[in-house]
């Protein structure tokens, strides 16, 4: 866990770095009206996401990593501040972990996401900028035994709320790329089977491609 932690760590040392002093894209030097405000585009995610709860077992619950395929919209509100709408689909798998073993589900589950989020440039000059943003995700079981989970089979539905940064590259007037780091702060809904947690914290790394209409 302390290695983790300290990748965690210095992927957010790096991301704020760049931020500091990432160099202005050729796209930032046009006249502002000259620039598109509405960009839409598709973004992909890698998802790490931690322990959910705790089962009378001692055994931790949590749901399995990996990509999240979505659709995202912004709008430039300002010079300095975004506006930034995005949906997201994965299909992560139920995972039990003990003191001496560690299992994955073969039935996963649906997970719908939907975010909101405000886009805070320090300077308009600058490529970067950090991310404050919430909302929820659907979960919904593929599987209709119960036996197969120890989450509920029936649809539930987890609020978060979301910190970050992020940098922009490869900026021309009709499109734009970034990559982003989050850290998701989800509040687990109540199970049958096992204790939720108060908070699930995650953390994902995105790349996006956007276009500007």
């Amino acid at each position: 866990m302390e290695t983790k932690v300290k990748r965690v760590a210095s992927l957010c040392l790096m991301v704020c770095g760049l931020i500091v002093i990432g160099t202005p894209a050729r796209a930032q030097f046009e006249e502002e009206d000259t620039i598109p405000k509405f960009s839409i585009g598709a973004t992909g995610e890698i998802v790490f996401r931690g322990n959910r709860g705790t089962t009378q077992g001692n055994t931790d619950v949590s749901l399995g990593g990996g990509p999240a395929l979505g659709l995202r919209m912004e709008y430039r509100l300002g010079r300095t501040l975004d506006l930034a709408l995005a949906g997201s689909y994965a299909r992560p798998s139920e995972r039990l972990k003990g003191s001496n073993f560690e299992i994955s589900s073969s039935d996963p589950f649906n997970m719908i996401q939907v975010t909101g989020e405000l886009l805070l440039r320090v300077k308009p000059n600058i490529p970067g900028y950090f991310i404050l943003g919430g909302g929820f995700r659907y979960t919904d079981a593929v599987g209709t035994d119960p036996a197969d989970y120890f989450h509920n089979i029936d649809p539930f539905t987890d609020p978060l709320g979301i910190l970050g940064a992020g940098i922009a590259f490869g900026q021309r007037k009709s499109r734009t790329f970034k990559s982003n780091l989050r850290f998701y702060f989800v509040s687990p809904s109540d199970q049958l089977k096992f204790d939720t947690k108060s908070v699930e914290f995650d953390f994902g790394l995105d790349l996006e491609f956007l276009f500007r209409l």
